[in-house]
């Protein structure tokens, strides 16, 4: 059996508990807190990521920021806001009282997505169409424009 070590008054660390404990800490690099009296910022960066959180009495700001992605949350009484960015993609969601909206933009495409309480509206934009899909208690519309729809209605706007 392995002696502990004494720390202070507490209760013996065995060598294994005291290399995880360690080993944990040295993950992290650096801490800053930082309190106001309008707000308090925790800032956390390690090896791997960046942390930076923001509390005031109007909202709550999370940002991650990783070698993958960033991840930017904006809390606040009306709205909630989840904007991710990778080096494929972008996400904005946007969440409120009233609706809820969800963007992706990709290198090959776009989706505009807005749920409502009255309706649902489905957009998506890719490099040979566009489709248009809207959808509420009365009625579905779905519309298809390919590059030469889109193309002639152009030039018949512009005669």
């Amino acid at each position: 059996m392995e002696a502990g070590l004494q720390l202070g008054c507490g209760a013996p660390f065995s060598r294994e508990r005291l290399r995880r404990v360690l080993r944990k800490k040295a993950a992290v690099i650096l801490h800053l807190h930082t309190f106001t009296p309008a707000d308090l910022h925790l800032h956390t960066l390690t090896s791997a990521d960046l942390h930076l959180h923001t509390f005031t009495p109007a909202d709550l700001h999370l940002h991650t920021f990783t070698s993958a992605d960033l991840h930017l949350h904006t809390f606040t009484p009306a709205d909630l806001h989840l904007h991710t960015l990778t080096s494929a993609d972008l996400h904005l969601h946007t969440l409120t009282s009233a609706d809820l909206h969800l963007h992706t933009f990709t290198s090959a495409d776009l989706h505009l997505h807005t749920f409502t309480s009255a309706d649902l509206h489905l957009h998506t934009l890719t490099s040979a169409d566009l489709h248009l899909h809207t959808f509420t208690p009365a009625d579905l519309h779905l519309h298809t424009f390919t590059s030469a729809d889109l193309l002639s209605l152009f030039f018949l706007s512009l005669s």
